[in-house]
């Protein structure tokens, strides 16, 4: 009874030591100044993690639906067979337009009705075949769910660059982002510029750069492209940033 007596007058000694230990480590001396600074230093901490998850997901999201369209790419036909289809494809319409043109010009120079007649009946034989034929290498192409491969491959190509475009476009510090500023008040038609800004998007896609539009007094819209249509940002509109030059080969 003495010995467990004394074990827990013992323990709550060392209970007493150990709370007074933290409590003296918890509590110390009023230094504002330092605690702002530590406090700043943790929060920019933060930020700089948040930017790095930020980066990550962007990766993530962007990589996921590379895979995905590797597999589908990886089900379907081979290359050369794709190649070759559309080879024949293409051979058999050229053919047919030779075919065509040369009667024509036999027509044209012959005086003989007869052999006008027979020419307008073998044109009209000869392209009731080609038109057959080329039904033939359409059902050939989507023979054995290939067309439906065909539709999927297609969508996750295009959910893979339009991620890319969305990354591209909105990217997390605009202020050190790399851009392509792109003028769109073009002495030409609505056409001719609508052309120029797919070429400018094409061109900040392939750099790897935030396409900037400026747009402000355009002809056709003195608001800008924004009154229209839909922003090519939600985060980076501004061309400002740590350099600037104009485009040369040495941004390749």
């Amino acid at each position: 009874m003495k010995t467990t007596s004394k074990f827990a007058i013992l323990l709550a000694i060392c209970w007493l030591g150990g709370l007074l230990y933290l409590g003296g480590s918890f509590y110390q001396p009023d230094n504002s100044a330092q605690t702002a600074k530590e406090l700043k230093r943790v929060l920019r901490e933060l930020h700089n993690l948040k930017q790095q998850n930020d980066r990550l997901q962007n990766g993530a999201m962007e990589l996921v639906p590379q895979e995905e369209t590797n597999d589908k790419c990886n089900s379907g036909p081979t290359i050369e067979h794709e190649k070759l289809r559309r080879k024949v494809d293409n051979g058999i319409t050229e053919f047919w337009f030779y075919v065509r043109s040369e009667l024509q010009k036999l027509k044209e120079k012959s005086s003989d009705k007869i052999v006008k007649d027979r020419i307008d009946v073998v044109l009209e034989d000869a392209g009731n075949q080609q038109r057959s034929i080329m039904t033939d290498l359409y059902n050939l192409s989507i023979v054995d769910d290939t067309g439906q491969w065909k539709i999927s491959a297609a969508k996750a190509l295009s959910d893979t660059v339009q991620q890319r475009f969305y990354y591209l476009q909105n990217p997390i510090d605009c202020g050190n982002a790399n851009k392509l500023v792109c003028n769109l008040n073009k002495g030409c038609g609505y056409g001719c510029q609508v052309h120029h800004v797919a070429y400018c998007l094409i061109l900040a896609y392939g750099t790897q750069r935030t396409l900037i539009l400026e747009s402000r007094g355009w002809r056709y819209s003195p608001e800008g492209w924004e009154r229209w249509f839909m922003p090519l940002s939600n985060t980076c509109r501004d061309r400002k940033g740590s350099t600037t030059g104009r485009w040369g080969r040495k941004y390749f």
